[in-house]
């Protein structure tokens, strides 16, 4: 109890801190009453010595005297206005002093700059110094450092002014004066020492009084109530704790949108699995919705998070709760649109059997509502796995390789609005290796300008003449030195986003040797195929105004051969109907292979229409 009942040094500190600001505040009280007297009892020495000295020395100094303690009483004033905190004190503290400073060499100067050569005046002076130096001593007792420099700043010069007299004179009557002065300086000290020690002492002991009491008030309620007020703590904290290591266990393995588990959490199972039943076959798939990309950029992320939430609940309902080719199968997600399955007990030869029941969940569109209205969008997904122990033995080499398969598969049919699965092999990696290396060799074949074009002449059949040439890319393998195919070419740029420059290097080069052509009398019109990233890169009409400016070609000698798909998309109608004002004539490649819907032809103004050789194959087959 008496330990609780002591004081802290932060709360004794706290008091002290509080005494300073009361001894300040009053001592700033005090400077502006001795200022507000000093500009008024400065004008009794300025009378007593207006005839015996000099006129100057005593109008300087009561000028000086003024303007001195006018600016004592801004300060205060100032300091008033500005109501500092406790912390702020300690610079005002010091303000106060060189305050206290000023104020007190004014009075102290007098007996320097106001010399009088008579007794009578010599003793006036002694008198105001030492009624000035006593009024300083008791005024400011409250602040014992203000206190001592006030009275030394007092009497300090004209002590030093008498003992130079009695020392360069031999006036022994200076000198003894000198020494009563200095016993008066310390005897003020000792009385404002003891004076300011007092207050302070009172002071304290107030404050300490009041804060003892305060804390007895307290202290009973604190035990009474201080047991169950911990047990509470250590409870809700505990609760606390609890629940947030939960939380972050759930939302470290758990997926947000799906609350499926995550990747890190079928990881962390797998290795348990093979580290308990290593003899165990399992397989792991790694589906990934193929249109689920255009869907997003159609209907936006919160209509793509509801169908891929969706597609989760039909996961679960449809094979974790069934156990289909006496298999188990736990569901998880790896990226936003890519699910991961295990299949526990998994036999090989039975893959069609096992995968086919996840099609079927497909088989349904799913509902997107926008506007207030329904839409209805069916789901395509590409399938790769991969087989403990034949694929690998690690569970994070597992899951890459069943990626990888998924990836291949996605892009080897991404254009078929169908379900595929593919099993992971080392051709896969090869594969998309050679893929990855071909992008490259791609990009420094533009840059090196190593394409290069071959024009494959069109006949009039009738005259056997040439009536046009159609600009066709070539590349040769910079290792193998053998030609590329012009489709995997395409293929690659278009996938790796190569193609808007490919593109326009070709129209660039056929366009500049179309020229040189037209220079030999040989005035013929040259194709050139734009791609479908070109159309929607939204910039081909400025890049054909740009070429034909920079190569000097007639827009009547050249051709541009758009794909039906493309060219028959409501988005690319206005950026046709530009490219034919520029005055180029325009084709339909591969008319067949897409809608070959007659009646979009209506809306546009083609040249010519390039039929689809299976197209025609087709139809004299439906004929037969």
């Amino acid at each position: 109890m008496s330990e609780k009942l002591q004081l802290s040094s932060f709360e004794a500190q706290q008091i002290n801190k509080k005494i300073e600001y009361i001894l300040t505040d009053r001592n700033f009280d005090l400077l502006k009453n001795a200022s507000n007297i000093s500009i008024i009892t400065a004008f009794i020495p300025f009378l007593a010595f207006y005839n015996s000295i000099n006129k100057i020395p005593l109008f300087g100094w009561l000028v000086g005297m003024i303007l001195v303690h006018i600016s004592c009483i801004a300060l205060v004033y100032y300091y008033k206005y500005r109501n500092p905190s406790i912390q702020q004190i300690d610079n005002w503290k010091n303000l106060g002093r060189i305050a206290t400073i000023c104020s007190t060499l004014m009075w102290g100067s007098m007996g320097v700059l106001l010399v009088s050569d008579t007794e009578v005046g010599q003793n006036l002076i002694l008198f105001f110094i030492i009624i000035i130096s006593s009024s300083i001593a008791l005024g400011t007792s409250s602040n014992y450092l203000s206190s001592s420099i006030g009275i030394f700043s007092a009497l300090l010069p004209f002590i030093c002014w008498q003992m130079y007299q009695g020392i360069l004179n031999g006036s022994r009557v200076h000198l003894y004066a000198a020494t009563i002065l200095i016993l008066f300086v310390i005897f003020l000290h000792v009385v404002s020492f003891i004076s300011y020690k007092l207050l302070k002492k009172s002071l304290e002991l107030s404050f300490r009084n009041e804060a003892l009491a305060s804390k007895l008030s307290k202290v009973n309620i604190e035990l009474k109530d201080l047991n169950n007020e911990l047990e509470d703590r250590v409870a809700s904290r505990t609760k606390e704790l609890n629940s947030a290591l939960a939380t972050m266990t759930y939302q470290a393995t758990h997926d947000l949108v799906t609350y499926l588990p995550n990747q890190i959490w079928l990881l962390q199972y797998i290795s348990e699995m093979i580290i308990n039943t290593p003899q165990k076959e399992f397989a792991i798939l790694c589906l990934s919705i193929n249109n689920m990309e255009s869907i997003t950029d159609r209907y936006g992320y919160y209509s793509s998070d509801t169908i891929i939430k969706e597609l989760s609940d039909r996961f679960v309902n449809q094979l974790e709760n069934q156990k289909l080719a006496n298999s188990s199968y736990k569901i998880a997600i790896s990226r936003h649109d890519v699910f991961v399955i295990l299949v526990e007990n998994f036999a090989h030869f039975d893959v069609k059997q096992i995968i086919e029941p996840i099609f079927s969940i497909f088989e349904k569109a799913v509902e997107i509502h926008r506007n207030n209205l329904v839409e209805y969008e069916h789901l395509y997904c590409s399938v790769g796995y991969s087989v403990y122990p034949i694929d690998a033995v690690v569970a994070d080499q597992l899951l890459i390789k069943a990626d990888t398969a998924m990836f291949y598969t996605k892009k080897q049919f991404e254009n078929n609005y169908e379900h595929r699965f593919e099993h992971y092999s080392k051709e896969i990696t090869e594969n998309i290796q050679y893929k990855v290396q071909l992008r490259k060799n791609i990009q420094i074949a533009i840059d090196k300008n190593d394409f290069y074009l071959c024009y494959q002449p069109i006949v009039d059949i009738r005259t056997g003449l040439i009536v046009s040439t159609e600009a066709l890319l070539r590349w040769n393998h910079p290792v193998t030195g053998r030609p590329v195919p012009p489709f995997e070419i395409v293929k690659i740029a278009e996938e790796y986003n190569l193609i808007v420059p490919l593109g326009e290097w070709v129209l660039k080069k056929a366009c500049m040797q179309n020229y040189q052509w037209q220079k030999l009398g040989i005035r013929k019109v040259v194709s050139v195929n734009l791609s479908a990233k070109q159309l929607e890169s939204g910039n081909i009409v400025k890049t054909v105004i740009k070429i034909l400016q920079e190569t000097g070609l007639s827009p009547e000698f050249l051709d541009l051969e758009l794909t039906e798909t493309e060219v028959f998309k409501d988005e690319a109608v206005d950026i046709v109907n530009d490219l034919r004002e520029l005055g180029v004539s325009l084709s339909i490649d591969d008319y067949g292979q897409g809608f070959s819907n007659l009646s979009k032809l209506q809306k546009f103004s083609f040249n010519k229409i390039k039929i689809d050789m299976e197209f025609i194959r087709k139809n004299i087959r439906a004929h037969a």
